[in-house]
């Protein structure tokens, strides 16, 4: 994460844009956090993105994280 990333928790997710593999284990440990801190799934927004595309996505600032 960047250090002036203002995430600094799992609740700092909330009404964030997220990247992942769509069925990766990034995207699991993204699901099993919001579950643990009872954050609704829809409270964030997961875009699928292969690595590649992912580190366009971060640079661009169109995605706030990637897992």
């Amino acid at each position: 994460m960047p250090p002036n990333s203002p995430i600094r928790d799992v609740a700092g997710l909330r009404g964030k844009r997220i990247g992942s593999n769509k069925g990766s284990v990034g995207h699991y440990l993204i699901l099993a956090a919001l579950r643990r801190e009872r954050i609704p799934f829809g409270a964030v927004t997961i875009d699928y993105l292969m690595p590649a595309d992912a580190k366009a996505a971060l640079g661009g600032g169109s995605i706030d994280r990637y897992t």
